[in-house]
């Protein structure tokens, strides 16, 4: 099979995962901003049959959006303190967010990962529940 373009949004370290039988390539990397120590980012990266895709979760203050930082609980994010952790390694939770954002009618490559969140109930084990049909997502431009 050759190596596919990626555009170089998917690590060399990628993972196959099939969701609704279409084979993608994914990734999860943490960053930090050079100019803002104290901001950093999960960014989960995929590429299937169509342009490669990134979802971005990135730290902020208000609200608070929690991503871990690359230390305790590597590419786990949180929706608030104390609210169940999200691990972006997990396939089940990568599927879920994979098909949601294929959904979103954003034209660029980045997805705000929180707002596609808000179309899932997290429990407390972490899993995603859907609460919105895929393809009814308005996803912001990055």
């Amino acid at each position: 099979m050759a190596a596919r373009d990626t555009g170089g949004l998917v690590s060399k370290r990628s993972r196959r995962i099939v969701v609704d039988g279409v084979p993608y390539q994914w990734s999860v990397l943490h960053h930090h901003h050079s100019d803002r120590r104290t901001s950093s980012e999960e960014v989960l990266s995929f590429c299937g049959p169509a342009q490669p895709r990134r979802i971005v979760f990135t730290a902020v203050a208000e609200p608070p959006r929690i991503v871990s930082d690359g230390v305790w609980f590597a590419h786990h994010i949180a929706t608030s303190p104390g609210a169940p952790l999200v691990n972006l390694n997990e396939p089940g939770v990568v599927a879920q967010l994979i098909r949601m954002a294929q959904s979103c009618s954003t034209s660029g490559r980045d997805v705000d990962g929180w707002e596609l969140l808000t179309n899932f109930t997290v429990t407390d084990e972490g899993r995603l529940l859907p609460i919105t049909p895929p393809g009814t997502v308005a996803a912001r431009r990055r």
